[in-house]
């Protein structure tokens, strides 16, 4: 099942596959070279760049931080339990890196890009799962975000962001950050193994 709550600006809606709904290609070895049109090629460096390195690991310290002490998500004013930090997944991140780098390049800002659900860049990755979900930013400007601003914008959304950290379904997270010009775009994948 896709669960999706409809909205624009600088969140998209946080989206959640569960096992019904695993799409039916899953790619082997060598995914990135090998694979048919979903997810769509993009172009990434061989080294990710420090600074997107340190933004990513900065993210996943602040989404483990809340989800330890709990939060109460500031649209809805649902009060979020305490639940388990998320295990930092490579497989998880590479989709994550992957999918901000092909928004980046193209200018886009969705979760489902040139026909392919995010849940294609995971399944790329090698990363097996029953349930997925994803969350995604996009900050404008040359002032630098913090990773504490970019959570800020997930807990503060009206669009599901906030539970979708909270979720303790999830076990695992990768979070992949990209920049084109002033445009900086971060995702976070969240796996349930």
């Amino acid at each position: 099942m896709v669960s999706r709550v409809a909205g624009r600006g600088l969140l998209a809606v946080a989206l959640v596959l569960s096992s019904g709904a695993r799409p039916r290609e899953t790619v082997a070895a060598s995914p990135w070279r090998e694979r048919g049109v979903c997810p769509p090629a993009v172009s990434v460096p061989r080294r990710w760049p420090s600074d997107s390195v340190r933004s990513e690991d900065d993210v996943l310290a602040v989404i483990n931080r809340y989800r330890e002490q709990g939060v109460t998500c500031r649209a809805t004013r649902a009060r979020q339990r305490p639940v388990r930090r998320l295990d930092a997944d490579e497989a998880l991140r590479e989709a994550a890196r992957r999918h901000s780098a092909y928004m980046a390049e193209r200018g886009a800002f969705d979760h489902t890009l040139a026909g392919c659900s995010f849940s294609t860049w995971i399944d790329a990755a090698g990363y097996k799962w029953r349930s997925v979900g994803e969350n995604i930013a996009l900050r404008r400007g040359t002032r630098a975000s913090t990773a504490e601003a970019v959570v800020e914008q997930w807990l503060a959304s009206r669009e599901g962001h906030c539970e979708a950290l909270m979720d303790p379904q999830w076990r695992a997270a990768g979070v992949g950050h990209a920049r084109a010009g002033t445009r900086q775009l971060w995702t976070v994948d969240f796996g349930d193994r």
